[in-house]
């Protein structure tokens, strides 16, 4: 699904590449929210009675004149995993993103209790990217059909929402998009251009520039040493990181073991 070229025109892109990092606790939708961004479904949908991702995953489709990256978190809360697997997926996503999102996007389920632990993971993930990530933050709310079959809008579901999730509403500048999954992939495209539209303002707002931080820089130079040395191309080393194909995959775990903490699974 291309965007409209005068779509492309009044946004116009920084080298016509948009990077998206979505972010939320298990089973929000946040690889149906990637598959809207993407207009396909290149993350695979969860089935049966699994909760979610439970990988880092990376996917990117050229739109005509822009290229759009998304990463995928994985649900990293589920007992059965070892910090070294924790800490493994956050290098992946990280890698993925490099040299740095251009937005980050905070997946809420419309209508669903905003719970304390997400309170907390937020506060953490703040602590440890840096007050500057939330310049970049939008909200996605998805499952809107559920709203819209109790005869709720989103806006006055929002207006609503507990203090906290206004706070981090406040803190995003007020910046969210409603986005229901379910409906055609027409509509799935008019939802994914007005994030885009949003996501253009964001960056226009810090001066055409990506969020990074030191952890980011971190990974940007371990990731242009990988470039050099392996003679392969970004994206072909993006997707060797996240299938676990890659022999730098090493170097990235190292980057990311002292930055990972307990309540940070509870968002990611």
């Amino acid at each position: 699904m291309a965007l409209s070229k005068g779509l492309l025109t009044s946004l116009a892109f920084p080298e016509n590449k948009v990077r998206l990092v979505l972010i939320g606790k298990t089973g929000v939708g946040k690889s149906s929210a990637g598959n809207t961004i993407l207009g396909s479904e290149l993350f695979p949908p969860v089935r049966g009675f699994k909760s979610g991702t439970e990988k880092c995953n990376w996917k990117f489709v050229d739109l005509k004149d822009l290229t759009i990256e998304v990463t995928d978190t994985p649900g990293v809360c589920d007992t059965h995993r070892t910090k070294e697997d924790i800490q493994k997926e956050i290098a992946k996503c990280v890698a993925t993103v490099t040299p740095g999102p251009h937005a980050v996007l905070m997946v809420f389920k419309g209508g669903d209790r905003f719970t304390h632990e997400e309170g907390l993971a937020y506060e953490e993930l703040k602590e440890i990217f840096g007050p500057e990530l939330v310049k970049h933050m939008i909200l996605v709310f998805t499952g809107t059909d559920n709203l819209e079959r109790d005869d709720i809008d989103l806006p006055t579901a929002v207006q609503s929402a507990p203090d906290k999730l206004q706070q981090v509403l406040q803190e995003a500048s007020g910046r969210y998009v409603g986005f229901n999954n379910k409906a055609s992939w027409p509509e799935r495209a008019e939802q994914r251009d007005q994030l885009l539209k949003v996501v253009r303002q964001v960056l226009k707002n810090n001066n055409d520039n990506y969020y990074s931080n030191e952890l980011m820089k971190m990974f940007e130079k371990t990731m242009q040493e990988v470039e050099a040395k392996s003679h392969q191309d970004r994206e072909h080393i993006k997707e060797d990181v996240v299938n676990e194909n890659s022999s730098f995959l090493g170097r990235f775990f190292e980057n990311v073991k002292n930055f990972v903490s307990k309540h940070l699974c509870e968002i990611m």
